[in-house]
């Protein structure tokens, strides 16, 4: 010990923190002790020459600062605390490393008792504060903060004596850095319990001035500084200033003052700390200041062309309201309250009255709907003077429609008002109670002006207001209200007026859901029987009304067997598509909507699923015509891939998605596994209650018939959509029997749906079979047979495709091997281009299969970890076909080999342009080297999809990644000229122009040689055709015309 302390005591500057360290250690682990420490130093410490007594103290310092709280024993801490102390009244050039020192132990919180008492009295005694440096000032804070902290009961006792010495330590304070630790620790002392009575205005005094703060950090800070924020200095003051009632004479004058500010910030500052102070001061604190508050809360709201100040004046409002809400009343005299409020009656209610201005009524109606909104009381009051002027105004006939529709807004905000109180269920205490028939009256009345759109509008949002009014609505005027909607959506053309429309009946349903069930669904069940019978439009209109109002389970329950039943009563021919279709359409919109709760979802599951399996069974098993079921079926053995039933199976397969998704794991769902594998794999239609030949039904086997097997849509929308928890019976008897059909069908919809199946089983199992895999794989082989029909192989792309991006997801060890297929059809002419846009399937999200929202496996960061794995091979492959086509065309001219080269490689960069536009910035900045000489050569491709997709990726490039797209300026700028005048595709035109434009981001010096002849090229496409070609035009020649200048 005595030898580290002597080597730091030399100059050595370079040695004294590995010496600390070492001296900490020496301590921690037992070898010595704190107190032997300072045995050490005694003799330095005891020196004559203050030089040399500083260095042991800053060795304390530093020591005490690091070692760990428990090699510190409390009665060596009270011989440090005491020697400390005297430090302080020695030489001013030691206090710096003492109060280091001390902030180091008062933050242990275990001081002997006293020891608090001592170090506040000496260093109030001792240390003038102010005079002090930024640190040792902060220093002074932090040991404050500190014994206020660990010792609050014995400074407490010290009183006045220690609220006045820290008022005069914090006075003066400057710093931001150290004002932050000062309002933490004002804070502290107001809640601790002080008595401030007697320094209350010199305590507000020393931090009221720095209100308003306006303070911005230089820009020229190091990284490793601690930024101080506007706003944490402003949050910090404003917790003093709201801190105490004793504040309140003092604070709210001076935020009235910076109120009648110029300075916006200073206004929005004060009316926040007003608004925080309403949190803290009673009604007896602010009664003296409320006319003036209120005089500058109108003057803003009237005057201020800030939207924030306007929304913080209302809040502010609100909050004074609710304070004097507080106030107890006297039956002898007026509450104030009730004198606040004619205040605001008197100001505000004449806008009201006569020929309304819009401005000055609008505003004025804002500000007493700010004080109902604050407290039952002040709803009561304001309500009650507002309505009955509002109603009799729509009474006057010289009344513009401007006006009336200003005054509706109003009532209607007065209204809705009210249900933000509770009143007590006696129609009698309620502000409307007296005005309820004559509201109803106007409401539903202007319903029925079809001339004043506007008005319909208002009336919507009011009868929407009126069915949030609870019990103060009887039963008949609930039904008079219902009735004026019904007569309002048979009569209703306007779009616009049509959803408000949906929207108040939705409203409706869930307020009064007996009243809907009662009267409203009936007159919507006659119009949809009658569906054929009325036009479009209306059939639109009653299906939209259906599906509004499903909001309740009582209400859900009844529409969606109205909707099944019209599903499965009508028979599935061109005239009756389109009902059934609609007729789904609405269930899926009413399913989609009612999802989050439980047990909607279950009702959904035991009321929809099985009867929309049931559907598509008879679709696939009964055609509706003994000769064709529609146009494009010439006959019961040739149906083709745009018949009828296989849109109605698409939007079943949504709606079984939707309900199989949120179905929690439990016995409906077993049920649904259960009942599916009797109908696929048992071929038992008996669930479903449909008699027939089992041998007649098998949706595995492809036949002439296809409809069957579209029937694995089914599968593909619930076993691969149910939680991952939800075991379904023999899936390994699934996945073969859904191999062989892909191997056998070539019906598109069929072998998709089969693909995806697959996929997602594959994805959800555990651990996926290897040996299944391995058949994939050797099904693959038959890409590469040129015996095998063309359909039969564009179904075991598709399953190879999908079954890919199964194990991508999941990160398989078998992906790389089934990527490597895919890798080797690049080369072929046929299914090259195929196997290269399979990538884009591969890494887009999939909102059918293998998805989050099907509870898919998904993996992190899989799309990087894809990328990681197949960059190499799409880099290796593009040059080496780059290679074969130079030595091709060197010694012999164009052939088919030499086309089929190009073709090849384009097909890596197309599959490269899906993989970046999947891919995360930072992945792709770090393969850029690499990568920009293949996007570069890709411009010379005539594919409009893949120049799109290149182009995007090097205009994102060009603002993110400058450095790397700086060497290659001359040839993209010629590129991108080129593709502005591309004719096949209007969006690589539009791309191309938008990259030229984000080119002038680049350096000056680069750019600026090209501007002439830009510009003069880019001419040519202010003339293009498409608008939005001359619009992305336009903004490039602008940019390019602006280059370079000051």
């Amino acid at each position: 010990m005595e030898e580290l302390v002597q080597k730091y005591l030399k100059d050595d500057e370079n040695e004294k923190d590995s010496l600390v360290k070492d001296i900490i250690l020496a301590i921690s682990t037992g070898s010595g002790s704190i107190l032997q420490l300072m045995e050490t130093l005694h003799h330095d410490l005891t020196s004559t020459d203050v030089d040399v007594r500083l260095k042991p103290v800053n060795l304390l310092a530093a020591v005490l600062s690091d070692l760990h709280p428990s090699c510190l024993k409390s009665k060596e801490s009270a011989v440090i605390i005491e020697f400390l102390c005297q430090r302080l009244q020695d030489h001013f050039s030691l206090q710096s490393p003492t109060l280091k020192c001390l902030v180091a132990l008062s933050s242990r919180g275990d001081l002997q008792v006293g020891a608090a008492e001592s170090i506040i009295k000496i260093l109030f005694k001792e240390v003038h504060v102010p005079s002090c440096m930024q640190s040792d000032r902060r220093n002074v804070y932090e040991l404050l903060a500190n014994l206020l902290e660990h010792s609050t009961t014995e400074v407490r006792n010290l009183g006045d004596e220690f609220v006045y010495g820290v008022i005069t330590a914090v006075d003066g304070e400057q710093d931001p850095r150290n004002l932050l630790k000062v309002f933490d620790l004002l804070y502290s002392v107001v809640r601790s319990g002080f008595d401030l009575s007697k320094f209350a205005e010199e305590f507000f005094e020393v931090v009221g001035c720095y209100f308003p703060i306006d303070f911005h950090p230089p820009s020229d800070l190091s990284e490793n500084k601690v930024v101080i924020t506007n706003k944490e200095l402003v949050i910090g003051l404003r917790r003093v200033l709201t801190s105490s009632l004793l504040f309140a004479p003092f604070c709210i004058p001076l935020m009235i003052e910076k109120l009648e500010s110029d300075v916006q910030s200073a206004k929005i500052d004060a009316i926040l700390t007003l608004k925080s102070c309403m949190n803290v001061y009673s009604s007896e604190d602010i009664k003296s200041h409320v006319k003036s508050l209120w005089i500058c809360i109108r003057k803003e709201v009237l005057s201020s062309n800030s939207k924030e100040i306007e929304e913080a004046c209302h809040d502010l409002l609100k909050r004074i309201v609710l304070v004097l809400s507080k106030a107890p009343v006297e039956v002898s005299k007026k509450s104030e309250l009730d004198v606040f409020l004619e205040d605001v009656k008197v100001s505000c209610l004449p806008h009201l009255v006569d020929h309304l201005q819009e401005v000055m009524a609008w505003s004025s109606s804002k500000l007493m709907i700010s004080c109902s909104e604050a407290s039952k009381r002040s709803c009561e009051i304001i309500v009650s003077s507002m309505v009955p002027v509002l109603l009799k105004s729509q009474d006057k006939k010289d009344m513009m429609i401007a006006e009336k529709r200003l005054a509706m807004e109003v009532l209607v905000n007065a209204v809705k008002s009210t249900s933000l109180h509770e009143f007590k269920d006696d129609m009698g205490s309620h502000p409307l109670s007296e005005h309820k028939n004559d509201l109803i009256e106007l409401f539903c009345g202007r319903l029925s002006l079809n001339e004043f759109v506007h008005l319909r509008t208002i009336a919507l949002a009011g009868v929407a207001a009126l069915c949030n009014l609870g019990l103060l609505i009887t039963p008949s005027e609930q039904i008079t209200i219902v009735h004026s909607l019904i007569n309002c959506l048979n009569n209703e053309k306007d779009t616009a007026i049509l959803n408000d429309l949906h929207m108040t009946c939705g409203f409706l349903s869930s307020k009064w859901p007996d009243v809907a069930i009662a009267h409203l669904l009936p007159v919507l069940k006659i119009s949809l029987t009658g569906i054929f019978s009325i036009n479009q439009q209306d059939k639109t209109k009653c299906l939209s009304t259906i599906c509004s109002i499903s909001t309740r389970i009582e209400v859900t329950s009844i529409t969606c067997d109205l909707l099944m039943e019209q599903v499965l009563s009508r028979n599935v021919d061109e005239k009756n598509v389109s009902t059934i279709l609609a007729c789904l359409d609405s269930l899926y919109v009413i399913v989609k909507g009612n999802v989050k709760d439980k047990s909607t979802v279950d009702h959904f599951a035991n009321v929809l699923v099985f009867p929309l399996i049931e559907t598509c069974v008879k679709l696939s098993v009964v055609p509706s015509l003994p000769e064709q079921c529609c146009s494009t079926c010439s006959d019961l053995q040739s149906f083709s891939s745009n018949c009828i039933t296989w849109p109605i199976m698409q939007k079943a397969c949504e709606i079984l998605r939707t309900i199989c998704q949120q179905l929690e794991p439990g016995k409906i769902a077993d049920n649904i596994c259960v009942n599916l594998k009797k109908i696929f794999l048992d071929c038992d239609l008996v669930s479903l209650d449909i008699k027939i030949d089992k041998s007649t039904f098998n949706p595995f086997l492809f036949t002439k018939l296809p409809l069957q097997t579209r029937l694995i849509s089914i599968l593909t929308a619930t076993i691969c959509a149910f939680h991952n928890k939800v075991l379904f019976p023999s899936p390994d008897t699934f996945l073969e029997k859904l191999l062989h059909l892909c191997g056998e069908t070539i019906d598109q919809p069929s072998y998709a749906s089969a693909s995806k199946c697959i996929a997602g089983i594959i994805n959800k199992q555990k651990e996926p079979s290897t040996a299944f895999l391995d058949k994939v794989l050797q099904i693959s082989d038959c890409l590469f047979d040129d015996s095998v029909l063309v359909e039969s192989k564009v179904a075991i792309l598709s399953l190879i495709v999908w079954v890919t991006k199964a194990l991508v997801i999941r990160s398989h060890s078998y992906t790389m091997r089934y990527a490597d297929i895919l890798f080797q059809l690049f080369a072929t002419e046929k299914w090259g281009k195929m196997a290269a846009d399979s990538f884009d399937i591969i890494l887009r999200d999939s909102e059918e299969v293998l998805s989050t929202s099907c509870h898919a496996v998904v993996r992190l960061m899989y799309k990087q970890r894809f990328f990681q794995s197949v960059l190499p091979k799409l880099t290796t492959g593009f040059h080496d076909t780059e290679e074969k086509q130079k030595s091709m065309m060197e010694t012999e001219p164009v052939t088919e080999n030499s086309n089929l080269l190009s073709q090849t490689k384009a097909n890596y960069l197309t599959a490269l342009s899906h993989l970046l536009r999947y891919l995360p910035k930072q992945v792709l900045n770090q393969h850029l080297s690499s990568l920009l000489p293949m996007l570069i050569k890709s411009l010379n491709s005539d594919e409009g999809p893949l120049l799109v997709s290149v182009l995007s990726t090097l205009y994102n490039l060009t603002q993110e990644a400058k450095s790397s797209v700086e060497p290659h300026v001359d040839m993209l700028l010629e590129h991108f000229v080129r593709l502005s005048d591309f004719k096949a595709n209007m969006h690589v035109r539009i791309q191309a122009l938008k990259c030229i434009g984000v080119m002038t981001l680049l350096p000056v010096s680069l750019v600026l040689p090209h501007k002439k002849k830009t510009i003069r090229l880019l001419s040519c496409t202010l003339d293009d055709k498409k608008r939005l070609v001359r619009k992305e035009a336009v903004k490039a020649r602008t940019e390019w015309c602006l280059l370079g200048d000051v």
